[in-house]
């Protein structure tokens, strides 16, 4: 079961890879995360939510690294591949961009080293739709940092409250957990506003939000059930009616 909304595949290893299908080696990230500026680096990063009955859901998701908005995400309860980690960047690419077959700008695309992320086919990929792949060093709280406040508020302000009898369960809320965040959690590198507040005060307008599974668009997810009975969702969500925000 998988939902499209992103996450590393296995532990990273201590240092950068030479991937003979990549042309060269990845280049690696080191200092300050955050940017100034919007669409000039994006990072993915991932994580599990474990169930009442034993089930485990992991979720990969893309930050953009000035505003923080989560521009797509990836929900599964089986492993992260490398196919996914491209459906995460495509989901990403339309929602800030619409249906364009490349970027028209580079964008550096920020990850850890798990397996799903430097693959060949994987690195090729972003590289063909305009993104610049870049890798952090291992067990880096300065180029992990984005990435794991935004796990913490999610399990904190959201997993840790809301019911999680089973996978399906928790994948129906995400969207909804997603948005909210997005449209309404505060942050004090934004002024202490959400991520959406930070776009509309600088008159950025962002795209309506794109959902894909293999090029098939439904405007928020597609969800279905693999042969091997796995789920899978992905998307990003448009707007949080789950948790509407207070006046």
């Amino acid at each position: 079961m998988s939902a499209l909304g992103g996450l590393g595949e296995g532990p990273a290893p201590p240092f950068l890879l030479l991937d003979r299908n990549s042309g060269g080696a990845e280049r690696r990230h080191d200092g300050r995360i955050a940017v100034d500026e919007r669409n000039r680096r994006w990072c993915s990063d991932g994580f599990e939510i474990g169930c009442d009955n034993g089930e485990k859901v992991r979720v990969a998701f893309a930050l953009d690294c000035c505003d923080r908005e989560a521009m797509s995400f990836l929900a599964t309860t089986d492993g992260i591949t490398g196919g996914d980690v491209r459906d995460l960047m495509l989901a990403a690419v339309e929602h800030r961009f619409g249906l364009v077959n490349r970027l028209p700008v580079t964008i550096e695309w920020l990850s850890d080293n798990g397996s799903c992320y430097i693959a060949g086919e994987t690195r090729g990929f972003a590289r063909e739709i305009g993104l610049e792949p870049r890798t952090t060093p291992i067990e880096s709280p300065q180029s992990n940092g984005m990435a794991e406040a935004f796990v913490r508020t999610i399990k904190r302000n959201y997993v840790r409250v809301s019911p999680r009898a089973n996978a399906a369960t928790v994948m129906r809320q995400l969207p909804g957990w997603i948005a909210h965040y997005n449209e309404v959690h505060p942050h004090k590198a934004l002024g202490y506003r959400s991520p959406r507040e930070f776009i509309a005060a600088r008159d950025q307008p962002f795209f309506r939000a794109v959902a894909l599974v293999r090029g098939v668009s439904n405007g928020m997810h597609v969800q279905g059930t693999r042969a091997d009975g796995t789920l899978k969702r992905i998307g990003v969500p448009e707007k949080s009616k789950l948790f509407p925000k207070a006046t």
